[in-house]
């Protein structure tokens, strides 16, 4: 499991919480990152991906996803503090932030049946 948040505080405590329950969690504080980590490891389950982050936020992120057919398959979970923000098209789920942790790994559940 790939966590992209520029939160340090929420990314962290998402991974801990993910690996409590038997998920290898591994954290990306931005979309550059997560995709130098994506083009050099095997493929993750699913992608969290926080859509509003600085520098390259997560509409761009899911585009290089979408161009890149070793990645375009990963199922990505969007997650957002914004009522109103449009998740990208082709994401498997969109999470509201704060989420609450039954709907999170019930999304997860679900992306990586997939």
């Amino acid at each position: 499991m790939l966590v992209v948040d520029d939160d340090d505080d929420l990314r962290d405590s998402i991974c801990e919480l993910l690996e409590c329950e038997g998920y290898r969690a591994v954290p990306a504080a931005g979309g550059a990152e997560a995709l130098a980590y994506l083009r050099s490891a095997p493929p993750p389950a699913a992608i969290l991906l926080d859509l509003m982050m600085p520098q390259m936020d997560g509409w761009q992120v899911h585009e290089a996803l979408q161009r890149e057919p070793g990645l375009c398959a990963i199922p990505v979970l969007a997650m957002t503090a914004s009522r109103h923000a449009v998740s990208p098209g082709g994401t498997t789920a969109v999470l509201p932030k704060p989420m609450r942790l039954d709907q999170l790994l019930s999304a997860l559940e679900r992306a990586c049946a997939r």
